[in-house]
């Protein structure tokens, strides 16, 4: 049976480092590979279960101070986890309109 899509926004491919803060592990790096208003894909070997709330902190290159955003788990393979961002504060949507602009440059990466 074919998967159905349900993102209501393009993800666009991006290698950027976040840190992914949940309430029962420690906080851990993980790298996005894919980014939209809605959500994002992050890579990480940490099991997270399907439904769990999380906060993601990220960083705009060439800033000091990450924006946080949250998110659920609403995929999680042996590869890393699908987000699916339940904030939407301005500041939010301005911090990942940023990220997203930036998505297409070069040198997206930023490191925690």
């Amino acid at each position: 049976m074919p998967l159905v899509e349900h993102r209501l926004s393009p993800r666009v491919p991006v290698t950027l480092d976040a840190l992914l803060e949940e309430p029962i592990q420690p906080a851990t790096i993980v790298r996005l590979r894919n980014l939209s208003r809605d959500g994002a894909y992050a890579q990480t070997s940490v099991p997270i279960p399907r439904h769990r709330r999380v906060w993601i902190h990220l960083r705009v290159p060439g800033t000091r101070k990450p924006g946080v955003v949250t998110a659920r788990i609403v995929r999680a393979d042996a590869n890393g986890v699908g987000l699916e961002f339940d904030d939407y504060a301005a500041e939010t949507t301005a911090l990942l309109d940023k990220l997203l602009t930036l998505a297409g440059e070069p040198a997206n990466v930023s490191s925690f």
